[in-house]
C-alpha cells in the first residue's frame, strides 16, 4: 500500500541494472494504482524500447501451415493457471475449448504439485513446465509445437514471460490479461477487451489491437461449495457495514480519503479489510492512522488477516452490506465473488481499462446503478 515509496524504490532498483525487465514490469504494476495514465503509457513505452524491441525477429518466417482444415494450435502462457486469483478466471475458458478443433497447449511458468494442478492439465491437450528456461528456450520450443496463435495470460504481473513474446514465436500472439493495461509490446497483435472495459471512444492508448468480446471480459465460474447468501447484516445490526478485501496495493492513501468521506457521510457505518498482509501488526497501524487522519475513529475500522481457508474467506461475506471497488485499479475476482455471495459493490469507474474493470463487471449483471462516474 505504500505506493510512493515503492515507486522511488522500483525506479533505484532500475537506476542500477537498467536492463532488468522484472523490476520494470513491477514498477508499471505500480504504476496502475495511480491516477495519471500518461505516466503509466509512458513507462509501458519505455519497457517495450528497453527490453522486447531488440529481440523483435524478422516477420513472416515462421513454418507454421496455411491449412483450413488443419486443427488451429492455441498456447496460452501463464504463471497462474492454477492457485490464484486468476486461475478462477483461466480454468473455464480452457475448459470450454472445443478441443476437436483447436490442439491447446499450456505452458506454465510456475510447478503445481500434481494433484492441485492435476484439474487445469485435464483442459489442455499438452502440458509443458518452462519454469527455469530461458526466454529464447521458451521461444525455440513454441515455434517446435507450431502454435498458431500465442495468447499472454500474465501481462506485466509476477512470473511473466512478456520476453518470449518479443521474440515473435508464433505467427499470431495476443493477450488475454484481466488487469486491464495494455502489455505496450510491439510485438503483441491483439488484446481482448469488452466494449466497457474500452469503450470506443476512449482516448486510452494500446499498443495492442482491440478484440472486444461480444459479453464480459472474463468468465467467472463461481466455486462449487461457497456459502449461502446470509441475510442483510445491517438488519441485525443496525449500521451499515462496509467492505474490501481486495490486495492492500489498490487500497492507496487516496482510496482511503474518498472512503473516509463515505463514512462521514453515514456516522454509524463501519469498514471492513480484509487481506494477508493485515497480519502484521504495523501493517494494520498504518490503516488505522490513514483512516485516523480523516477523523474515523479505530473503533469504526475493522482489520482483519486472510482466514485459513477460501471458503472461510467467502463466508466473511455475511459480515459486509456493501462493498467497496479501490480505484484507479478496481478488483476483479474480488469483486465476483463479493457478488456471488450476494454483496453489492459500488465501483468508480476511471480513465483506463484497469478501472473500468468493477463496471464492465457490473454491467455484465445488471447493476449499472453502483458505477459512479
Amino acid at each position: 500500500g505504500k505506493f510512493e515509496e515503492a515507486v522511488a524504490c522500483y525506479r533505484q532498483a532500475l537506476a542500477i541494472s537498467p536492463g532488468n525487465a522484472m523490476v520494470h514490469s513491477n514498477l508499471i504494476l505500480c504504476l496502475r494504482s495511480q491516477c495519471d495514465p500518461g505516466a503509466l503509457v509512458r513507462e509501458l513505452k519505455a519497457w517495450n524500447d528497453a527490453h522486447a524491441r531488440p529481440l523483435a525477429t524478422a516477420t513472416g518466417v515462421h513454418a507454421n501451415v496455411r491449412d483450413a482444415e488443419k486443427p488451429l494450435r492455441v498456447g496460452y502462457v501463464s504463471a497462474g493457471f492454477w492457485g490464484n486469483s486468476s486461475s478462477v478466471l483461466v480454468e473455464p475458458l480452457l475448459s470450454a475449448h472445443d478441443h476437436a478443433g483447436l490442439g491447446v497447449f499450456l505452458y506454465s511458468n510456475r510447478q503445481y504439485p500434481e494433484r492441485t494442478g492435476r484439474s487445469v492439465r485435464k483442459t489442455g491437450n499438452v502440458w509443458r513446465d518452462i519454469v527455469g528456461l530461458s526466454d529464447e528456450a521458451v521461444a525455440r520450443r513454441i515455434a517446435a509445437d507450431g502454435i498458431d496463435v500465442l495468447v499472454d495470460l500474465s501481462g506485466h504481473a509476477a512470473g511473466n514471460r512478456l520476453l518470449v513474446f518479443a521474440r515473435q514465436p508464433a505467427p499470431v500472439q495476443a493477450t488475454f490479461e484481466r488487469t486491464g493495461t495494455t502489455t505496450g509490446l510491439s510485438a503483441m497483435a491483439y488484446r481482448l477487451t469488452d466494449r466497457h472495459l474500452s469503450p470506443p471512444d476512449s482516448p486510452e492508448w494500446f499498443s495492442e489491437e482491440l478484440i472486444r468480446l461480444p459479453g464480459c471480459f472474463v468468465c467467472y465460474r463461481p466455486p462449487e461449495h461457497a456459502p449461502a447468501v446470509s441475510p442483510l447484516p445491517a438488519a441485525a445490526s443496525g449500521h451499515v457495514t462496509f467492505g474490501s478485501f481486495n490486495k492492500l496495493m489498490k487500497v492507496t492513501p487516496s482510496v482511503v480519503a474518498l472512503w473516509a468521506e463515505i463514512l462521514r457521510a453515514l456516522p454509524t457505518a463501519r469498514v471492513i479489510l480484509k487481506d494477508r498482509t493485515l497480519a502484521d501488526q504495523a501493517q494494520r497501524s498504518r490503516y488505522l492512522d490513514l483512516f485516523a487522519a480523516h477523523g474515523i475513529g479505530k473503533e469504526r475500522v475493522e482489520i482483519m488477516a486472510a482466514p485459513a481457508s477460501y471458503a472461510d474467506h467467502l463466508a466473511l461475506y455475511e459480515r459486509v452490506d456493501v462493498g467497496l471497488d479501490p480505484f484507479p485499479y478496481n478488483g476483479c475476482t474480488t469483486t465476483c465473488e463479493a457478488l456471488w455471495m450476494g454483496v453489492p459493490v459500488v465501483t468508480l469507474a476511471g480513465p483506463g481499462s484497469h478501472g473500468r474493470r468493477g463496471g464492465s463487471l457490473l454491467t455484465a449483471v445488471g447493476l449499472t446503478q453502483l458505477i459512479a462516474a
